[in-house]
């Protein structure tokens, strides 16, 4: 098995304090044959310093350095430079287990699966949290587009394994600072392969402390509904109107819960809220939501899970934040 090559893609942007014990955990594994490709993404900090050493001490590390585009460009980056039967991404900030690699490639060869999940701890300051979050079981999954945003899949693009063969032409949407994974996903659902999730928490993700920061900045509605839309392109492509409403309507449900819990909207927000509210005005993206919902609650969704949703659809922002005063106040 080792005398297959696995390419480990990791972008980097301003990571000098965590890049280190990111590519110790990579270049650690016991499967040993890996190509491990760098892409310095115009880091403003040690970064780039920090990968060149590690890539001097190690013949299997590949360093890109290129200007910032974003993440979804420098996965690109390494996804052009692939030589690996299958491949996975590391994000900068977070680690492997040492037999991460080897367990999920056993995974692929043993049930002959295109796509193989793993499961996730989360990384809190000294704490290791195990992630558990809706109710996948472990063994064959099946694939398709919506389940591209099925939480119950627990990690992201990264905590998963992909055949070369399958899917290594797929790319990263450019323009989004987030949500770029989901779109990579659906597009790899869309293909329909097989798929297995293993019941082992071999990828840690560690929690970014400034990532509300970053999150929430001007740009945050329009970024998710530049999301909403492609994502609902996707579905109008297979003839699936009722899931593009979903998506679109989730798009906007997620976007504007969000920003009423972490700030006071600006007249902007009021602007751009309103427009996104006409965009997702749909009783079916309202109720196949409901549905999607249930996905992530279970099937008897509570009328406590199911008013908040209600209050949004029917734009009554006001009601919204004073629930939320109100779920503070019983904390």
């Amino acid at each position: 098995m080792e005398t297959e090559v696995v390419s480990v893609i990791v972008p980097v942007y301003n990571a000098e304090k965590t890049i280190e014990k990111c590519v110790r955990s990579i270049t650690g594994q016991t499967y040993r044959n890996l190509q491990i490709i760098l892409v310095n993404d115009g880091s403003k900090d040690e970064s780039l310093r920090i990968c060149e050493e590690l890539a001097g001490g190690d013949n299997r590390i590949l360093l890109i350095d290129q200007p910032n585009a974003g993440v979804g460009a420098a996965r690109n980056a390494g996804l052009e430079q692939l030589k690996g039967i299958c491949y996975t991404f590391v994000d900068s900030d977070d680690y492997l287990h040492p037999e991460a690699i080897e367990k999920m490639r056993s995974c692929m060869i043993e049930t002959s699966s295109d796509l193989v999940f793993c499961k996730v701890n989360h990384v809190v300051g000294d704490k290791i949290v195990p992630f558990d979050r809706g109710a996948l079981k472990a063994g064959t999954l099946d694939l398709n587009e919506k389940n591209a945003y099925n939480d119950s899949l627990e990690g992201g693009i990264w905590s998963c394994l992909y055949k070369t063969s399958v899917f290594g032409k797929l790319r990263f949407h450019t323009k989004l600072r987030f949500g770029e994974d989901v779109l990579y996903f659906m597009d790899c659902f869309a293909l329909k392969k097989t798929a297995y999730l293993l019941d082992e928490r071999l990828y840690f993700y560690a929690y970014n402390e400034d990532f509300n920061k970053k999150y929430y900045r001007e740009d945050f509605l329009n970024q998710w509904r530049t999301l909403g839309e492609e994502e609902a392109a996707r579905m109008r492509k297979r003839g699936d109107e009722a899931a593009a409403a979903e998506r679109r309507f989730h798009a906007y449900y997620m976007s504007v819960s969000e920003l009423l819990k972490y700030r006071k909207l600006t007249a902007t927000d009021k602007t751009e809220v309103k427009a996104f509210g006409k965009l997702a005005d749909s009783k079916v993206g309202y109720q196949e939501f409901l549905e999607y919902w249930k996905t992530v609650y279970g099937k008897n969704l509570s009328a406590a899970k199911k008013f908040p949703i209600w209050l949004i659809y029917k734009k009554y922002y006001r009601l919204y934040r004073l629930l939320l005063k109100v779920n503070n106040l019983f904390r």
